[in-house]
């Protein structure tokens, strides 16, 4: 059902844009630059990498720089070559967890370092379409902010659950054991192993996640320069920040076609042709299938540097 529906929203771009336009459209693009921006993206994955580190020390459990790096790149690469939206996801926990017996650190620690970027992306993407709007008086506005400030709130109220929890625990009784059941439900989500991680945690990934994703607006922007569009770098960023979260919906096959239909739809309010707009998505897409190569041959070619279970954890049994 998933090609089926790709293979539709892109047939339907690809009709109203046509083709002709897009070799005219490459064949103007800026090469370096856009090997500049190929770098940038290795780099806003290191900064991906470290948030996911700094997360894992938060529980106690260690693990080194570069193995996590290679295991990002490898869930790019799965992303994109298995069905699924979070397939690559469940690599990395598939992989790691069965290196420690601390398989629910590692499950949480992959869950809580997506959601911090997705904190970030949906915080920029708002505060961008506020400043940044394509007039003031478009119908799209408001349901955009609200969307990307829902994101933002649900992702901020998930990784803050342990410390709101503990709040209403210091001011009530103990006699409702209903909202006593329903706290721990709720801290159980968002610790492992009884181990709830310092505020510190919280603050480094929200940083983290806010400087990654600028540095992802930052490449988008530099990849549309490339290709000659001189759209706004604010509303490049909320279009970027849209287009990720729409791409999110398990209904297509790597976000392909959901991407595409909806950066031709929300640039052509900046006066970009549908071809440029066709060509601004399908490059960033391009970028994506380059990390997730060198994800792929990383992890072909580079083995685990412990045997299973040689993982330093503090104090978490």
């Amino acid at each position: 059902m998933r090609v089926l529906i790709t293979v539709a929203l892109l047939s339907l771009v690809l009709v109203s844009t046509g083709l002709s336009s897009l070799p005219d459209e490459i064949g103007r693009a800026n090469v370096p630059l856009l090997v500049a921006m190929l770098g940038c993206s290795y780099v806003a994955w290191i900064v991906n990498t470290y948030r996911w580190q700094r997360i894992l020390a938060g529980f106690r459990v260690t693990f080194g720089f570069a193995e996590l790096f290679r295991l990002n790149l490898s869930g790019v690469f799965y992303g994109l070559a298995l069905p699924g939206q979070v397939s690559g996801e469940i690599v990395k926990a598939l992989r790691l967890g069965g290196r420690t017996g601390q398989r629910r650190v590692i499950y949480l620690s992959i869950f809580l370092d997506r959601v911090y970027g997705l904190i970030g992306l949906a915080l920029l993407g708002c505060l961008a379409l506020v400043l940044e709007p394509p007039q003031p008086d478009w119908l799209g506005r408001s349901p955009g902010i609200v969307a990307l400030g829902l994101v933002s709130f649900a992702g901020i109220l998930i990784v803050t659950l342990p410390w709101l929890c503990s709040v209403p625990a210091l001011l009530r009784s103990g006699e409702d054991h209903t909202i006593g059941k329903l706290e721990a439900r709720l801290l159980s989500l968002t610790t492992a192993d009884g181990c709830v991680p310092p505020v510190a945690t919280l603050a480094v990934g929200c940083a983290l996640g806010l400087m990654a994703q600028a540095l992802t607006a930052v490449i988008h922007w530099g990849v549309a320069l490339a290709l000659g569009l001189t759209v706004s770098p604010l509303a490049l960023t909320w279009i970027l920040a849209l287009g990720t979260i729409l791409g999110m919906f398990p209904i297509s096959f790597a976000g392909l076609g959901v991407r595409e239909a909806t950066y031709v739809g929300l640039l052509s309010l900046f006066g970009v042709s549908a071809g440029a707009a066709l060509t601004l998505s399908l490059t960033m897409f391009a970028i994506l299938v380059a990390l997730g190569v060198t994800g792929g041959a990383l992890d072909l070619l580079v083995r685990d540097p412990h045997p299973s279970g040689d993982v330093r954890t503090d104090g978490v049994s």
